[in-house]
C-alpha cells in the first residue's frame, strides 16, 4: 500500500513539474509557444479581426505594440510583456515577448518567442537577459539563484498559458452567434 501510495504521489509530482516548464523550440533551443486553434467555419478575416481586438485588450506594451498587421498576409506581428511578482534582489520584474499570428479559414497558428527578462536592480540599473540566462546586475556577474529563475520561469508560463487560454476563448466566440446584438 505505501509503496503504490509513493509511486502515485511521484507520478504526479512528475506530472506537475512537466506541465510547468516552457516550451522549447527544438531547433533554436528557445522558449517557445506554437500551436494552432482550430475554429470550424470562421473565416480568418473574422479571425483576424478577433485576434487585434484580443491584443489591443490583453497585450502590454510600452511601444509600437503591433509591428505588422497584415490582412493580405494573414498575419499579425506584435510584442507584449508581463508583469511578475516582486523579487526581493529585482524591482520591476518583466518579461517581454513577441507574437506572431497566421490565419486561414477556420485556424490561427500562434507563436510566441523571443522571451527577455527585465528588471532593475541595485542603482536602478535597467538589465535585460533571455529568460533562459536570468542574471543579476553583481559586479561579479553572480547568477540569480536556481529557486527564483524556477519561480520566475513557473510565473511566466502560467500568465502565458492563461493569455493563450484567453486567445482561444475569444475565438471561439467568434463563432457564436448569439454574441451579436
Amino acid at each position: 500500500m505505501k509503496t503504490s501510495t509513493l509511486c502515485i504521489i511521484f507520478y504526479f509530482t512528475v506530472l506537475f513539474t512537466i506541465a510547468q516548464s516552457i516550451p522549447t523550440n527544438k531547433e533554436t533551443g528557445e522558449y517557445e509557444y506554437s500551436s494552432v486553434i482550430a475554429v470550424p467555419s470562421v473565416s480568418f478575416d473574422k479571425l483576424y479581426y478577433e485576434a487585434r481586438k484580443w491584443i489591443l485588450t490583453t497585450l502590454t506594451s510600452d511601444d509600437n505594440m503591433v509591428q505588422l498587421s497584415d490582412l493580405d498576409k494573414k498575419m499579425i506581428i506584435a510584442s507584449g510583456y508581463i508583469n511578475l511578482d516582486p523579487r526581493p534582489d529585482m524591482a520591476n520584474c518583466s518579461v517581454n515577448f513577441k507574437v506572431v499570428l497566421e490565419f486561414k479559414d477556420g485556424k490561427c497558428k500562434y507563436t510566441i518567442t523571443n522571451f527577455w527578462h527585465r528588471y532593475y536592480q541595485s542603482g536602478m540599473a535597467e538589465i535585460r537577459s533571455p529568460l533562459k540566462l536570468i542574471r543579476t546586475n553583481n559586479w561579479d556577474g553572480v547568477p540569480v539563484k536556481q529557486a527564483i529563475q524556477d519561480k520566475i520561469r513557473d510565473e511566466v508560463n502560467t500568465k502565458i498559458t492563461t493569455m493563450l487560454a484567453g486567445l482561444e476563448l475569444a475565438f471561439k466566440k467568434s463563432g457564436n452567434k448569439d454574441n451579436e446584438w
